[in-house]
């Protein structure tokens, strides 16, 4: 189905294709801008993905990398709102580290996985300090500090060092692999 529009100019019932008439004007319309942002990002994911590559073969070992990224993801782990970045950078360059891998590796904690994080971490601390499960109350007489700031530092301490550990012997295993090593 095509509609006629202004002087001759055409336009298909697809919206892809040709030009969109609103409030009397016509508006050149392509799909890739409605999908622009997710484009966007897929590039920027393979960007990443490549620039990894590229180190990996410029000559940092995997142990390198695998350390920057279970640095990043011990660093992700920890309730430092707002200075995870800070922290990345800083200690990429005490531990002569790759600071973009480091900051890679933080962004396993992000605005949606914020929340689990927080709510495991505070569970596993809770099961640490107190030996039961967090009790969420809701009450003016809680102290804050003992009862949900303290197992969350401590969950989130734990949480980080077994998630670090994880991802380091993932990501060597899976780095050698793709060299052929093993």
């Amino acid at each position: 189905m095509q509609w006629k529009l202004l002087q001759g100019t055409y336009i298909n019932s697809k919206i892809h294709q040709g030009k969109i008439l609103k409030n009397g004007l016509i508006l050149h319309f392509k799909l890739k801008h409605l999908c622009h942002p997710i484009l966007k990002l897929m590039k920027y994911f393979s960007k990443i993905k490549e620039h990894i590559i590229r180190l990996n073969k410029k000559g940092l070992s995997t142990a390198q990398i695998a350390s920057a990224v279970a640095l990043g993801n011990l660093i992700g782990f920890i309730p430092i709102l707002g200075t995870h970045t800070i922290a990345a950078i800083g200690l990429a360059y005490i531990f002569r580290l790759n600071p973009l891998i480091v900051f890679l590796g933080t962004q396993i904690s992000n605005p949606i996985s914020y929340p689990f994080q927080i709510f495991i971490s505070a569970e596993i601390g809770n099961l640490i300090l107190k030996g039961r499960f967090l009790e969420i109350e809701f009450s003016r007489e809680i102290n804050y500090l003992n009862h949900y700031i303290f197992p969350i530092i401590v969950g989130s301490l734990v949480l980080g060092i077994i998630v670090s550990g994880l991802s380091y012997t993932l990501v060597k295993y899976f780095l050698n692999k793709r060299r052929g090593l093993r």
